[in-house]
């Protein structure tokens, strides 16, 4: 069966400027609200608001950030893991 040959999508295409989305993004909240529903005996409801603490890591866990031409630069990139890559391996 024949393909209709088309160009290619400009939005597929990765030029040397084309970064991730999480490429310098915000800081990550400290915490967040979520809404709270609670019920009485009587079958009646009322919302309210609790904290939660954000505890999942802020570091960049992109195992091949380091070598990736578009995360060059970006400053969310643990800099443990750089450090650990640049140690030399002993008996080499």
């Amino acid at each position: 069966m024949p393909v209709i040959d088309h160009p290619v999508h400009p939005s597929t295409q990765k030029g040397e400027e084309f970064r991730y989305g999480c490429w310098n993004r915000k800081p990550f909240a400290k915490y967040y609200l979520v809404p709270v529903r609670t019920t009485s005996n009587s079958y009646a409801f009322q919302y309210s608001t609790a904290v939660v603490n954000y505890t999942m890591s802020k570091d960049c866990k992109y195992d091949m950030a380091l070598n990736d031409p578009q995360c060059a630069g970006c400053k969310h990139i643990n800099m443990e893991i750089q450090d650990v890559r640049n140690q030399k391996v002993p008996g080499q």
